[in-house]
């Protein structure tokens, strides 16, 4: 393996590391290896598909072509 693929690799499970760690499964896994994941901070929805041969990962649209985004609730402070 040369080098540069190595740090390639490394760089993707670093951003993936980063990625995920603001992220929560919603528990709802779609049809076909699909996983939702919503980000902690913004709400924003992100796609993961699994398939034997690798797995990828979106940013959720709606219809319209905006950014999925799903409401959090309001932090209270005093």
């Amino acid at each position: 393996m040369s080098i540069m693929r190595k740090i390639r690799m490394i760089f993707v499970l670093a951003l993936a590391c980063i990625i995920f760690s603001a992220c929560e499964s919603n528990s709802k896994p779609l049809s076909g290896g699909t996983d939702v994941f919503v980000d902690s901070e913004t709400g924003v929805n992100y796609l993961k598909y699994k398939t034997a041969r690798g797995s990828s990962l979106s940013v959720r649209y709606n219809a319209d072509g905006t950014i999925y985004v799903t409401p959090l609730e309001s932090k209270v402070t005093e």
